[in-house]
């Protein structure tokens, strides 16, 4: 099984599919920004694509990633 989080519209986190390799694991998703800025939620979000917060610390999505795929048609 690949990582993932399952979230619901709010960002925040129902279930993740995650080891200790990942890392800090995110407390919510800032999936407000991603709406407003692309229109609604898919079933399938690179990480990269959405800000985030560990406790009260928000972590931007990543331009550099954001831009990428934009330039390329993926979004």
């Amino acid at each position: 099984m690949g990582w993932g989080f399952r979230i619901d519209y709010s960002g925040r986190i129902l279930s993740s599919h995650v080891n200790a390799e990942f890392g800090i694991v995110p407390t919510r998703f800032d999936t407000r920004e991603f709406i407003d800025r692309y229109g609604g939620l898919t079933k399938n979000i690179d990480i990269l694509d959405l800000g985030y917060w560990i406790g009260d610390i928000y972590e931007k999505p990543a331009s550099d990633w954001r831009e990428l795929v934009e330039r390329k048609g993926i979004v």
